[in-house]
């Protein structure tokens, strides 16, 4: 399963880069409960964007991508 959002690409004007695809860089997550309240994706053309699950939260911390997916292997 991919993490990638991708979209359709539109007339690309003075060839400007759209964005076609993201990539979660970071796992935003609760400072407290260590819950994932987000997500920090990078799109294929250098842009970063929070997405959030529910609403923009506060005292979060960002946890590396690929730190997250050892954990969640190391736990199964």
């Amino acid at each position: 399963m991919s993490n990638a959002i991708r979209t359709l690409p539109d007339a690309v004007p003075n060839g400007l880069k759209i964005r076609l695809e993201a990539w979660v860089k970071e796992y935003i997550l609760d400072q407290d409960s260590r819950e994932v309240v987000g997500w920090l994706y990078e799109w294929n053309t250098g842009e970063r964007e929070l997405m959030w699950k529910n609403g923009q939260r506060e005292d979060v911390i960002y946890e590396c991508h690929d730190q997250r997916r050892y954990s969640d292997i190391a736990m199964q």
